[in-house]
């Protein structure tokens, strides 16, 4: 979390969410620049500056065997960026568990998308949603940083990446899209009322 885009609050609800739709037992990490305000539950971690100009590129070191040594042991790993809001229970991510990477399918996306996109724009996956096993997923940032500036100057973003570079497809279940809805900071009051809590049509 970078409190300039996404600040505290959108920890702090993510939490929420996930003690609202996750039955399993689980520890709730934030990866971020700046602390404040987050709750005091959440074990957060330090960013670390690898000098990746494009932002969204950072998640990768998640993946990386050193980010596991350090914080994730051999757990299994589920990753929502801050913008995702959870409807229900999403307890069928660790159904069928694979230890690879897996994303999500983006199937809304429709010919009318493919046909107007560039070359580099055309792909069906989505990284807002990760799931993995820890030290099986190293080769993700091990690649992206041996060829650092290539990537960054080839691709507009990490699913960009892992799609056209590293063979990775959306494998998470179809019904996780109806689990979920996506939005921007600017749209945040559209769900809250008076006291900050989440609001679902």
């Amino acid at each position: 979390v970078s409190q300039s885009r996404y600040d505290s609050r959108y920890v702090n609800r993510l939490l929420k969410m996930c003690r609202a739709c996750i039955s399993e037992p689980f520890t709730f990490f934030c990866y971020t620049d700046d602390k404040t305000d987050i709750d005091s539950s959440v074990v957060c971690i330090d960013f670390v500056d690898h000098n990746i100009s494009t932002i969204v590129f950072n998640k990768l070191y998640l993946l990386s065997d050193e980010f596991a040594s350090k914080h994730l042991h051999n757990d299994k790993c589920v990753f929502f960026d801050l913008d995702i809001v959870l409807r229900w229970s999403v307890d069928f991510l660790f159904d069928n568990w694979t230890e690879d990477l897996r994303v999500i399918h983006t199937s809304w996306k429709d010919d009318y998308y493919v046909a107007i996109g560039s070359p580099h724009f055309i792909h069906d996956i989505n990284s807002s949603c990760m799931t993995w096993q820890p030290f099986h997923t190293n080769k993700y940032w091990q690649m992206f940083m041996k060829n650092k500036q290539y990537f960054l100057q080839t691709y507009n973003g990490m699913d960009q990446y892992l799609y056209f570079s590293m063979g990775v497809r959306g494998s998470l279940p179809d019904k996780f899209q109806s689990h979920l809805y996506g939005f921007t900071a600017a749209l945040m009051p559209q769900f809250m009322n008076k006291d900050g809590a989440l609001v679902f049509a």
